[in-house]
């Protein structure tokens, strides 16, 4: 059986506005997700980010990974302020590592002509594949691959 492991959340520096129960920091759903073709990976950072229909990318990083996006199909997303984007469809791979668990999969994700601090690990290609629990008091997500991922899962050794 699969077990859960946690993911520690990182805190970042607080906008204007401070949350409700003190402190300097608030702390976001970010991961190291290794994006790449051929077997080759990239590190980049992600938000775990349920409001997004896709998992996208910046198109700069496409071009790192020598990805060619002039065939590429084509899509919109409209932001949450309202303005469209349109972005680029390619089928690339995934990997979700915190040292002790390992996933990895096939993803079509979608690479955007716009500055990004973070990709955005939307409901496809990310979090349909895994059931994931935030927990606000600890600070961390567990995530657990679902039945719909169908990628390469390694778990924990088990114990002796």
């Amino acid at each position: 059986m699969r077990q859960p492991h946690a993911l520690r959340l990182p805190p970042l520096p607080l906008r204007p506005v401070r949350p409700p129960v003190g402190g300097n920091w608030r702390d976001y759903p970010i991961c190291n997700v290794g994006i790449g073709v051929g077997g080759s990976f990239t590190a980049y950072r992600g938000l775990f980010d349920t409001g997004s229909d896709d998992t996208v990318f910046p198109s700069q990083l496409a071009a790192l990974l020598g990805i060619d996006l002039t065939a590429a199909p084509l899509s919109d997303a409209r932001a949450v302020a309202g303005t469209t984007v349109t972005y680029h469809y390619v089928r690339v791979d995934l990997r979700l590592s915190d040292g002790v668990e390992h996933a990895e999969w096939p993803a079509i994700v979608g690479f955007a002509p716009i500055p990004m601090q973070y990709a955005l690990l939307g409901r496809t290609a990310f979090h349909e594949f895994f059931d994931v629990n935030y927990r606000g008091e600890a600070r961390e997500v567990v995530l657990l691959p679902n039945g719909a991922f169908t990628g390469l899962y390694l778990g924990p050794s088990p114990g002796p």
